[in-house]
């Protein structure tokens, strides 16, 4: 592919993306996080928008009400996303996010599967494989 991005740059562009459209300023998010009982500030929210911080289910879930977004609009992608090696389109993240799919490791660990029933998971033979990223290992 060629392109992807981290599932980290995603969620920070996302966050930037989200807090821009409603027209916060990077302090006023870190006063609603901290209203919310998280300790944050425009530092936090800087290096979490620069993919310099990670953020933690808990933070998720806060920025979602601190943004007034569902939890799945951080998670979906405009840009191809890699997770591991496995490079991932734009589709497949967004459809995987939003639960029309799941994505799973081969019962031998050699790949990931889309699978798209619970019954299926068991049987890989009959799932679209996902082709890992050349020269990883």
């Amino acid at each position: 592919m060629g392109g992807e991005i981290t599932p980290t740059q995603a969620l920070a562009a996302r966050v930037r993306e989200l807090r821009e459209a409603r027209g916060l300023s990077q302090r006023v998010l870190g006063e609603r996080m901290v209203h919310l009982g998280y300790r944050w500030g425009d530092t936090i929210v800087s290096r979490v928008e620069r993919s310099e911080r990670d953020v933690t289910t808990a933070e998720l879930m806060g920025l979602s009400l601190a943004l007034g977004a569902p939890p799945t609009a951080f998670l979906t992608a405009d840009t191809p996303v890699t997770i591991g090696d496995y490079p991932l389109s734009v589709v497949m993240v967004n459809d995987w996010i939003k639960g029309r799919y799941a994505l799973g490791l081969n019962p031998d660990g050699s790949g990931l599967t889309k699978i798209v029933s619970v019954g299926q998971a068991l049987e890989t033979s009959a799932a679209t494989p996902i082709t890992r990223r050349r020269g990883a290992e």
